[in-house]
């Protein structure tokens, strides 16, 4: 009776083992995120093509510890005994025929996965090949960045009653960063100065001798410093904030009627210098290995052969290789793994795009 492939991903240590004496290709995915304190991409995606022309699947990485294993030429369902996955097993990645999508978590600096091929399992849908091909793609990672989430603030401004111009400020705060709109009909801006942007338009308040939506900076802006200790803001990051302002310039001796708040969205720009991320592909393969032990780093820490009587030796791979991105941001990448599953040897190439 044959063995069955045992899962389970325990979360501190993880072990795959295969029955009999098969022959195993690894490919061990490594992604660093170099400027973690950026903002970026939600990871570093890996597509696996199969062997045989059985199409491409994201397989690896995912979060740290991640494991990707792919059945060729078996049942398409997953056996029983993983049936249904464990929570611990659907945390990380887990594939079967057709893998969901996997990619390296961007909440940390590192992610990882490994592939596992069985060519047992291959050489039973084309017996007499000679030599599988499979790939492990990469996509193309440019040098900037998405952005961040946007956030609200919270403008004070006059309304028309403070005016001598009129119509007052015309708000639609939507709080939707395409949607929102703001004017102000003074017509005492500068040439350049946009009376849209009531960021601009407070700058512009700010400065002695203004005249616009904004300008009690200036014209209370002795009486705050000296109340308060700080200049007087435009607006706050609360609503409560901006209450407070209202608040402090009533006590200035300004009318709080001839005030109003309302809410701006904005994208804060990231941090300085982009985020850049690149790669690597350990490929190894094996003989009678059939027991394998992989770190929540994604590395196979050891390898061991499990005979028919229990008894366990040590197992080494045939041959190693190393694939690398060349660098951070690299452009998409086709690594092509080429196996002689008679002697186990292989070749690996890359095609950057």
């Amino acid at each position: 009776m044959t063995a069955p492939y045992l899962f389970g991903f325990p979360s501190q240590l993880t072990a795959i083992s295969f029955p009999g004496k098969p022959r195993i290709v690894t490919v061990e995915a490594q992604a660093i995120t170099v400027n973690p304190g950026n903002y970026t991409y939600n990871g570093e995606p890996f597509f696996f093509a199969g062997p045989l022309g059985t199409g491409a699947s994201d397989i690896a990485p995912g979060p740290a510890g991640a494991i990707g294993f792919r059945q060729i030429g078996r049942s398409v369902t997953a056996p029983a005994i993983v049936q249904p996955f464990s929570l611990d097993m659907l945390n990380r990645l887990y594939s079967w025929e057709e893998p969901p999508h996997g990619y390296v978590s961007a909440n940390g600096t590192t992610g990882s996965g490994v592939i596992f091929v069985d060519f047992d399992n291959v050489l039973k849908l084309s017996p007499t090949a000679k030599t599988i091909t499979f790939e492990v793609d990469t996509r193309s990672h440019g040098k900037s960045t998405p952005s961040p989430d946007q956030e609200i603030i919270w403008f004070v401004c006059y309304t028309e009653l403070a005016q001598s111009w009129s119509p007052g400020p015309l708000i639609n705060a939507t709080q939707n960063i395409l949607t929102q709109s703001f004017m102000d009909f003074s017509p005492y801006f500068p040439v350049g100065l946009d009376p849209t942007n009531p960021d601009q338009d407070a700058t512009f308040g700010s400065q002695i001798g203004s005249a616009c939506d904004f300008s009690y900076q200036w014209t209370y802006n002795t009486a705050y410093q000296s109340l308060f200790g700080v200049p007087c803001p435009s607006g706050a990051s609360t609503q409560v904030g901006a209450q407070q302002v209202v608040a402090n310039l009533g006590e200035c001796g300004l009318d709080a009627s001839y005030l109003q708040i309302f809410p701006w969205a904005i994208v804060p720009p990231p941090p300085p210098g982009g985020a850049e991320c690149s790669w690597s592909l350990k490929i190894k393969s094996w003989r009678r290995a059939n027991n394998f032990f992989v770190t929540n780093t994604g590395v196979i820490s050891r390898a061991t052969i499990v005979d028919s009587k229990g008894y366990t030796f040590a197992a080494a791979p045939t041959k190693t290789q190393m694939l690398v991105s060349g660098g951070g941001n690299p452009t998409a990448c086709r690594n092509i793994i080429t196996v002689m599953p008679g002697s186990m040897q292989f070749t690996g190439t890359q095609e950057f795009s």
